[in-house]
């Protein structure tokens, strides 16, 4: 049994999915079965045959949720623009509120146990939260894209600590957290890449941070996200064009993985 997480702006809602016990797509082809390979314009592609049922490879959800967080229940401060969710080990949920500039920390129950954050400049506050993540033993971090800093709360929504990030010449972005807090850092290279109107690959410089938010080592330039160029009255401007395409990165132990969304592929890198 799984429990899966959806985000809404207004509410967060916790299905039970059961994952039905056999063989996936994704895991490995019995020993010495052969695939069927197709040469189609020069991509070669094997086709491994299950022995499992289709209606089998499939998760099962249930019709009603087991948790809800938000909407009618949440009369203090509703939810608006809900940007993360991390689940304990408690069982406690976090909340990254984004409109609001705030953490919202419930136990697994559902119910409110600590707000914190908030509008401003002071420890602890945001001007944005565009990341959330855990590490260690629970400790929560968020990063403030506006002010390029992260910020460190303990599970019981208490502030720790805050750290800015040195980047170089361009703002960063942090996109994914250890567990033993280091983070990974993008720095979009919009500039280096085409100008003209229209809808480009951006790429981006991967870094691995200490916690304190200097650099650790340069990883490399990698595909990052979408980037629009519009012109408008002889000049141009860059904005993220809708449905565009991203980069999904996530960091365990010593091993970076990077999923993007027009590749059927994961890439792993050793960053030890």
């Amino acid at each position: 049994m799984l429990n899966r997480i959806a985000c809404g702006a207004w509410s967060v809602v916790f299905a039970l999915v059961s994952l039905v016990a056999g063989p996936l797509g994704c895991t490995t082809p019995d020993a010495g079965r052969s695939p069927s390979v197709v040469d189609s314009s020069g991509v070669v592609i094997l086709t491994y045959r299950s022995d499992t049922p289709a209606d089998e490879l499939a998760w099962r959800v249930s019709r009603e949720p087991i948790r809800e967080i938000g909407g009618p229940a949440l009369t203090d401060v509703p939810l608006f623009n809900v940007v993360g969710v991390v689940r304990l080990s408690n069982e406690g949920i976090v909340i990254a509120d984004a409109g609001n500039r705030l953490l919202r920390f419930f136990d697994g129950n559902g119910d409110s146990v600590a707000t914190a954050g908030g509008d401003g400049e002071g420890p602890g506050q945001f001007r944005s939260i565009d990341f959330l993540g855990v590490f260690g033993r629970d400790s929560v971090v968020a990063f403030d894209y506006s002010q390029q800093r992260v910020s460190v709360f303990a599970s019981s929504g208490q502030f720790v600590r805050t750290s800015r990030i040195v980047a170089r010449d361009r703002l960063a972005r942090v996109v994914a957290v250890s567990d033993d807090g280091n983070l990974v850092v993008v720095t979009p290279r919009t500039s280096d890449g085409p100008t003209g109107a229209g809808i480009h690959q951006d790429s981006a410089m991967y870094a691995l941070y200490h916690p304190n938010g200097t650099m650790r080592q340069e990883l490399g330039v990698m595909v990052w996200a979408d980037g629009m160029v519009v012109e408008i009255g002889g000049g141009t401007f860059r904005d993220v064009p809708p449905f565009g395409r991203q980069t999904t990165v996530t960091l365990r132990q010593d091993d970076l993985h990077l999923s993007h969304q027009e590749r059927v592929e994961i890439k792993s890198y050793s960053v030890s």
